[in-house]
This record gives C-alpha cells, sequence and structure tokens, in this order.
C-alpha cells in the first residue's frame, strides 16, 4: 500500500495500483503491543512477534497466520532498513492493528511508532509506518 502524488491510497493487485478509499473500510480493533527497551540487535524479532501478535486464528473464517507471518517479515525489514541504530542502542515501540473483512478478502491495517526514549512522546518519534494488507 502507498499513497500517490495526490494523497490517494493505493493498494498493489497483480500487475497494477488501486486506489483504495480508506472510508469504504470498516475498521475493527485487533489489538496494540509495546515494545519496551528493546536493543536494536534484537528488534527483528521483538517486531515480528508484536506484528502477528492477535493474528494466530482466522478472521471471518479465512485463515490468516501464514498471511501475518509473511506481512511481519516485510515490515520489520522496512523499518529495519529506513532506521538505522547501533546494535546495543534501545529503541521503543508501539503497533496497532485493525482488520476488516469482504466476502473474499481479510484487510489487516499495520500503524507502527518506533520512538528512541520511553516516554513515546511525538518528539522521540524515529519512524511511523502506516500500511494495509489483503489476504
Amino acid at each position: 500500500m502507498s499513497v500517490n502524488q495526490n494523497g490517494m491510497l493505493m493498494i498493489q493487485d497483480g500487475g497494477q495500483k488501486v486506489i483504495v478509499a480508506d472510508g469504504g473500510f470498516n475498521w475493527q480493533w485487533l489489538g496494540s503491543y509495546d515494545g519496551d527497551n528493546v536493543a536494536w540487535s534484537t528488534f527483528d524479532k521483538h517486531m515480528s512477534s508484536a506484528l502477528m501478535a492477535g493474528l494466530g486464528g482466522s478472521i471471518a473464517g479465512i485463515v490468516v497466520y501464514n498471511f501475518a507471518k509473511g506481512v511481519a517479515g516485510y515490515i520489520t525489514g522496512q523499518l529495519m532498513n529506513s532506521i538505522h541504530k547501533n546494535a546495543n542502542e534501545k529503541i521503543w515501540y508501539t503497533v496497532h492493528k485493525f482488520y476488516d473483512y469482504d466476502a473474499v478478502n481479510v484487510y489487516v491495517k499495520y500503524r507502527v511508532w518506533v520512538y528512541s526514549d520511553p516516554s513515546r512522546s511525538r518528539g522521540s518519534i524515529i519512524k511511523f509506518y502506516e500500511e494495509i494488507h489483503r489476504t
């Protein structure tokens, strides 16, 4: 999922990008997960666990675990490529997850904040990342 030059949300659908009207979703809360005082050298393991938490079963009869596992690896990789820290530096993060579904797909929205200190204040945000994935 990405935003085009006009600010419209786009989702990859096969070989083309399709505009997604966020107003068309009826997001339901799936959970919030915090990581405290995490060493950068173990960030990938902690972040993957937080991204997958709560997605072990099915939503609307669709099993989402393997889907979530792949998405967790992708998002963790995107975050690690955009944040450069020394191995022993500490970070804090918050992950919010929402879901929606239709007759065919389950959609999961991930919102991730990575912070430089435990206050989790706006000024300590290192990175904000938001993405919607569909099964």
